[in-house]
C-alpha cells in the first residue's frame, strides 16, 4: 500500500468552480450533452435513467429549479456530488444541474435563464472529445500491460495501483484466489485512514459470491445501511466491483471514492474499469505461471542438491558450497574446519537386520548431525555411510569441541530395542589462510579412517 504523487489527468478529474451539467432526455434516459466544469469533461461519458434519479424526478414534477444545500456533498444525479446544488429542467427534453462547494445565491429566474442559454447552444459531443475517451481508454490498457509481471503480489500491486490513478480513486484493491488462499494488494492515493487489506479482501469475496455475474457499481454507498466490509463504514461514498476472470473464481479488482473527494462513476470510468479488469486477466495468469515454474526450477534445484534418505545436502551441494567456503577463506583468511563422519559397521547392521534397519541407522546419525551443528554449518551425506561437515570460522579447538559433542551424543543415543549401537567414527582438518580445504577434507577423511581402524566399532 501505497501514497504517491498526483495521479495523471482523466476522465474522473475533479474540476474548480462551478460545475454545470447538462442533460438532454431521449425516452426513459438522460445523456450529458455539455456543459461547463465537469459538465465538459464528463461529456458523453454519463447516461441515467429518469427514475433512478429522485433528484431530477422531483425537479421536474415542481414549477422551478430544485434546490439542494447539505453541509457535505452528497450525490446529486449519477456519478456527480456536490454540498450545494440547484437542478434545472428546461422544457420536456432538457435538465441542467449547477453544483458548487459553496451555496448558489443566484435567483431562480437568473438560473431558468442561464440554462435555457446552455440548452440552446448544446449540440452533439464533439468528435475531438470522443477520439480523446476513447484514447484514454487505449492508453489506461497500455498502462497496464506495459509492465512484466513479476509475482503475483507485484502484479496485483501493479493492476490495483493502475486502476486507482487512471480512475482518480482513493483505494484500489486486487484480490487473488488460490485454492483455499486469498492474497489481497491496496494502494492508496491521498487517503490517510489505515487499510486492513486481508478485511477489505474477505469481503469483496464476499460481495462477489454473494452478487455473481458481472460488475457491481454503488454510486452512493451512504443509501446502503448494512456494514458489507467494503462501504460507507471504510470510509468509501461510491465502489465499482470487476471480477477479473468468470464469476471471480481467479481474481476480483475494485476502485472506490472515499469522503475525502466524493463523487461517483462515470461511463467511461466503468468502461476504462472493465477493460482493465479484462487486461488484468491475462497479466494475472502471466504471473501465476511465472511463479509456478519459479517453484518447480527451486523444487528440482533442491531435489538434485539434497539426499532423498536424510534430506541432508548431498555430494553436488557440498562440492558448491566447498567452493564458496574456499573463496571467503582466500579473502578474509580465517580458519575453517572439516569433519568427517563414518558409521561403523553398517554393513553387518544390513545383514543383521536388513536394509531398512541400515537406512533407519544412517538417519539417526543425520538427525545427530543436525542436532549438533549450527546454522551457519554445513552437513552432507556424501556415500552410503559418509558424511561431511564444513565448519566455517572453526579452528582445531572449536574442531575438537565439535567432535567431543558429537561422540557424547553418539553415546547418548537410544534406539529402538534390539537396535545396533550408534558407532561412529569422525575425523577433522583444519584449513587457514590460503590453505586449499580440498586438502583439509582429504586429511579428515585420513584421520577419520585411522580412528575407525583404531577403535573399531566403538563411538
Amino acid at each position: 500500500m501505497s501514497d504517491e504523487a498526483a495521479p495523471p489527468a482523466s476522465a474522473a478529474d475533479e474540476p474548480a468552480g462551478v460545475d454545470i451539467l447538462v442533460f438532454r432526455a431521449e425516452g426513459s434516459s438522460l445523456t450529458l450533452v455539455g456543459g461547463e466544469g465537469r459538465g465538459a469533461g464528463w461529456s458523453g461519458i454519463v447516461a441515467l435513467q429518469q427514475n433512478e434519479e429522485p433528484g431530477i424526478e422531483r425537479a421536474r414534477r415542481g414549477s422551478g429549479p430544485l434546490r439542494l444545500d447539505e453541509a457535505a456533498p452528497v450525490r446529486i444525479c449519477g456519478p456527480y456530488w456536490s454540498a450545494h446544488a440547484a437542478i434545472v429542467p428546461v422544457g420536456a427534453a432538457h435538465v441542467v444541474v449547477f453544483g458548487s462547494d459553496q451555496p448558489l445565491d443566484r435567483a431562480d429566474v437568473e438560473l431558468q435563464r442561464e440554462a435555457a442559454e446552455l440548452v440552446a447552444a448544446a449540440g452533439e459531443v464533439p468528435a475531438a472529445k470522443l477520439l480523446a475517451d476513447e484514447l484514454e481508454v487505449v492508453n489506461a490498457i497500455r498502462g497496464l500491460i506495459e509492465y512484466r509481471p513479476v509475482n503475483v503480489a507485484e502484479t496485483s500491486r501493479h493492476i490495483a495501483r493502475q486502476a486507482a490513478r487512471m480512475l482518480s480513486c482513493e483505494l484500489g484493491v486486487v484480490v487473488v484466489r488460490r485454492g483455499e488462499r486469498a492474497l489481497t494488494e491496496t494502494y492508496t492515493h491521498g487517503w490517510e485512514a489505515a487499510v486492513d487489506a486481508e478485511a477489505l479482501g474477505d469481503a469483496l469475496l464476499a460481495l462477489v459470491e454473494a452478487h455473481p455475474g458481472g460488475p457491481q457499481l454503488e454510486q452512493d454507498l451512504t443509501a446502503i445501511a448494512a456494514n458489507d466490509g467494503f462501504g460507507l463504514a471504510q470510509g468509501l461514498v461510491s465502489r465499482l466491483i470487476l471480477p477479473i476472470d468468470e464469476e471471480g473464481a481467479l481474481a476480483v479488482l475494485a476502485v472506490g471514492h472515499t469522503e475525502a473527494r466524493p463523487r461517483g462513476f462515470t461511463d467511461l470510468c466503468q468502461r476504462i474499469g472493465g477493460s482493465l479488469a479484462e487486461a488484468s486477466r491475462l497479466l494475472l495468469a502471466q504471473a501465476i505461471s511465472r511463479e509456478e515454474l519459479a517453484a518447480e526450477r527451486d523444487r528440482f534445484a533442491r531435489v538434485a542438491r539434497t539426499d532423498a534418505l536424510t534430506g541432508l545436502h548431498n555430494r553436488n551441494s557440498w562440492e558448491e558450497h566447498l567452493i564458496a567456503e574456499q573463496a571467503r577463506l582466500d579473502r578474509y583468511q580465517g580458519a575453517c574446519s572439516v569433519a568427517s563422519v563414518d558409521i561403523d559397521d553398517l554393513k553387518t547392521t544390513n545383514d543383521a537386520a536388513g536394509h531398512a534397519a541400515g537406512d533407519a541407522l544412517i538417519q539417526a546419525v543425520a538427525d545427530l548431525l543436525r542436532g549438533q551443528t549450527r546454522a551457519t554449518d554445513h552437513v552432507a551425506r556424501v556415500g552410503g555411510d559418509e558424511f561431511l561437515v564444513l565448519l566455517p570460522e572453526t579452528d582445531e579447538v572449536g574442531a575438537e569441541t565439535f567432535v567431543q559433542r558429537l561422540a557424547s551424543a553418539a553415546l547418548r543415543w537410544h534406539g529402538p530395542t534390539g537396535a545396533q549401537p550408534l558407532a561412529i567414527s569422525i575425523g577433522t582438518a583444519t584449513a587457514r589462510g590460503a590453505d586449499e580445504l580440498a586438502a583439509a577434507v582429504a586429511a579428515a577423511d585420513a584421520r577419520m579412517y585411522a580412528v575407525k581402524r583404531g577403535h573399531a566399532g566403538s563411538a
